[in-house]
């Protein structure tokens, strides 16, 4: 936009200068100067345009996006900064990053960790006693109980055999009737057998570690190795977070201060251009003069664009740090 706008103000003082010109109160050779100045112009203004081209194609790239596809830019008006980093202290700002920095809240997790596994390595110096407890049941398909008893008349044969020669009796089968109380069966229900096999058990186990080829003492030496190289990890990512954010607020403080002085420089340099301006149409100045000017001018506005996004950038950082969520 700024190349744009500086080939027409370049393109329109031509026009201005031919008739000066045409009048007699320009001669012809600075009319030369200024065609060379427009066509450096043309120049920059393809420049920019390549840029941005290029700029486009590489955020394509950086969010996965095919070459082809049709990604239209919005340029925000009047992004105000929220966030004044003179106002911003070191320790407010270091504290809120310990918020919100997820791996420092891990590394917290893990070093707490660390050192509950010394605790755990440590129990096994200590002897343990155990407590257990069974409780059991068993079932058949085929477990009967007594229904009751039914009186049954029981005949059974017996052979009778005398030793006595009187009573030549030998292997006469006789059969002998009697009463006897006879169980009748019925199959036992599912909990009832249940309720009757009911077996229990209780028992108590106290083991002591006498030797165990240094394996507890190592694994204690072990777990207060990862304990300490877990708190090295957390300090250094601790010094890192306040070098890093120690960097953001110097150079947000940097950024505005550039911001101010390249807006100063803008103001300075479009008065003394418009001066410049002035004094061609006087004739107390050439084109050259006027050239040059206007160069001024175009490098003092692309730096305090330049500066303002740097700014936007310095702010949206520190932010960033201070838990704010990230938007324009």
């Amino acid at each position: 936009s700024i190349s744009e706008r500086q080939l027409e103000l370049s393109q329109q003082q031509l026009t201005q200068l031919n008739k000066f010109i045409a009048a007699g109160a320009r001669p012809e050779a600075e009319r030369l100067n200024l065609e060379a100045q427009i066509a450096q112009s043309e120049q920059d203004l393809i420049s920019a345009k390549n840029n941005l081209d290029i700029s486009i194609l590489n955020l394509k790239q950086s969010l996965n996006l095919d070459p082809s596809f049709e990604l239209d830019l919005e340029i925000p008006e009047n992004i105000d900064a929220t966030t004044d980093p003179d106002l911003i202290t070191f320790d407010e700002a270091f504290d809120m990053a310990q918020k919100n920095r997820p791996d420092l809240v891990a590394t917290e997790l893990r070093q707490q960790s660390a050192e509950v596994g010394i605790d755990i390595a440590k129990a096994a110096f200590y002897p343990t006693l155990s407590l257990s407890g069974s409780l059991g049941s068993t079932y058949s398909n085929r477990g009967q109980i007594v229904d009751f008893f039914e009186t049954q008349t029981v005949n059974q044969t017996v052979n009778i055999t005398s030793t006595n020669p009187a009573l030549p009796i030998n292997n006469i089968p006789v059969t002998i009737s009697s009463q006897a109380e006879v169980p009748i069966l019925k199959d036992q229900g599912y909990t009832n057998q249940l309720n009757g096999n009911l077996s229990y058990g209780l028992g108590l186990n106290l083991s002591v570690p006498i030797y165990n080829r240094g394996t507890t003492k190592s694994n204690v030496e072990r777990a207060e190795l990862n304990s300490l190289n877990n708190r090295l990890s957390r300090d250094q990512l601790l010094q890192g977070l306040k070098t890093t954010v120690q960097q953001s607020i110097a150079d947000a403080r940097a950024a505005k201060k550039r911001l101010e002085a390249s807006g100063k420089t803008v103001q300075a340099q479009k008065l003394a251009f418009e001066n410049t301006s002035r004094r061609l149409e006087l004739g107390a100045a050439n084109s050259f003069e006027w050239e040059t000017q206007k160069t001024n001018l175009e490098n003092a506005e692309i730096n305090a664009l330049i500066d303002k996004y740097n700014y936007l950038f310095s702010i949206k950082t520190l932010e960033f740090y201070l838990g704010k969520p990230l938007k324009l």
